[in-house]
């Protein structure tokens, strides 16, 4: 991941439980690794935001999460779910923000970082 300097001190003044950024996958076309909520429906959408906003699960790899989320959640807080199949269903990114959502606790995006996800470029 390749962040700015002040990156995490924007997280921090949100004061958020969880908080993460937009930031791509590491393929084309570009897509975010974020599942939106109520209000912001799309990537398009996301990319004008300049305040944060809630959504249902975002990436951890660029997420602050407060350490006393831990003591609100069962553990396992990271893993997959599968389908009886043996597909990944959903990824550790995926089951930890469900985790937290089931014990009552908001996930946020700030927008307005520009977050790159390296890989063969910087996505």
């Amino acid at each position: 991941m390749v962040y700015s300097p002040d990156a995490l001190e924007r997280l921090l003044s949100h004061n958020k439980d969880i908080i993460g950024t937009l930031y791509s996958v590491r393929r084309l076309p570009r897509a975010f690794v974020i599942e939106y909520g109520e209000g912001i429906k799309s990537d398009e959408e996301a990319e004008t935001q300049t305040e944060p906003f809630r959504c249902e699960a975002i990436g951890t790899g660029f997420m602050l999460v407060k350490t006393e989320i831990f003591k609100k959640i069962a553990s396992p807080f990271f893993g997959y779910s599968w389908y009886e199949n043996g597909m990944v269903k959903a990824s550790t990114d995926w089951v930890f923000c469900k985790k937290a959502r089931e014990a009552g606790i908001e996930i946020w995006c700030e927008p307005s970082l520009e977050i790159k996800h390296l890989g063969e470029y910087a996505f």
